[in-house]
């Protein structure tokens, strides 16, 4: 996909040159060239060369707003908003009435905190294109610092007009309602993410409303959205030693070792995991485990205190 789509965007780079002199179409050439090579070194990560590239295709073809768009995203994402500005100004003159123009150019001049300037740019990208879901989800994302209550109406009126965008909208009213501390209503609405999208892309939503459960103190219902989380990230370290802790809350023993265990072996040297096992060990008076769980932590060289314990743990284990 990712292929035609790179052939359709050289497709568009220039004019049609079927009536057009040699160096018309030498030009067209070198252009198309070097967009290729750009567009192969940004997907290999290399993306200071890649903007080298688009730099010389666009000197090739001047006229290319497909260049100069490609160019701006990239510098965007790149952190470099000098050249970013540079290349959303020239996109700005090559496509006026083009919705991404604008927005981009507001990425831009947010990013400098041109706060003002960048309503006004995903102001004008909505004028364009009324159903464009980035210019919501842009304007709403700066209004929501700026003028809550806007952004709310925003959204739900996007949501109430693109129900096939449904989980996007949702998500970001979840995010006015926790900014507002609303945790009920940012719950509903980060349910519906999980009711309508992929496990794989919920998860955002579900680590919102598993944590949302926290800040209630709900520990039960925190707890079994980690755990559903956990199915989807059997190997992540993080997720399973806090999982462990909340059964230390709990004071399920057995079920927080369990999962310490579970986050060892993944990562046998993780020092959260054997610090829980040690100190779970020195509760049984199981010094001799709570010496080993200690010796495997990767922490152990850098933390003076962690041998005081350690040679603790070992006079007590005889």
């Amino acid at each position: 996909m990712k292929i035609t789509l790179l052939f359709l965007a050289l497709a568009a780079i220039s004019h049609p040159f079927a009536h057009a002199g040699q160096s018309d179409r030498e030009a067209a050439k070198s252009a198309q060239m070097h967009y290729l090579r750009g567009m192969l070194l940004e997907r290999r990560g290399a993306y200071t060369e890649a903007l080298q590239a688009y730099d010389l295709a666009f000197s090739s073809d001047p006229e290319s707003a497909v260049i100069c768009g490609q160019a701006a995203e990239l510098s965007i994402e790149a952190g470099l908003m000098d050249k970013a500005g540079l290349w959303t100004g020239r996109l700005i003159k090559l496509a006026p009435n083009k919705a991404q123009s604008h927005i981009l150019l507001g990425r831009v001049q947010w990013a400098r905190g041109k706060m003002e300037a960048a309503q006004a740019s995903f102001e004008a990208a909505l004028k364009i294109d009324p159903l464009s879901a980035e210019s919501i989800f842009s304007l709403g994302t700066l209004l929501s610092l700026r003028s809550p209550q806007k952004a709310r109406e925003l959204l739900e009126h996007f949501l109430e007009q693109n129900p096939a965008l449904a989980a996007e909208a949702h998500f970001q009213i979840a995010k006015l309602d926790l900014q507002a501390n609303n945790l009920r209503d940012a719950q509903f609405h980060l349910k519906q993410v999980i009711a309508l999208e992929a496990d794989g892309e919920s998860l955002p939503a579900r680590y919102a409303l598993a944590q949302t459960y926290e800040l209630q103190h709900s520990t039960d219902a925190a707890l079994d959205a980690y755990l559903e989380i956990l199915k989807l990230e059997p190997q992540n370290v993080p997720l399973i030693n806090h999982i462990g802790q909340m059964y230390f809350l709990k004071g399920q023993w057995d079920e927080m070792r369990a999962h310490f265990e579970m986050a060892k072996a993944v990562s046998a040297g993780d020092p959260a995991a054997n610090h829980w096992l040690a100190l779970h060990a020195e509760r049984r008076g199981d010094f001799a485990s709570a010496a080993a769980y200690l010796k495997a932590s990767s922490a152990l060289k850098g933390e003076p205190a962690l041998h005081l314990r350690l040679s603790y743990y070992l006079t007590q284990a005889g």
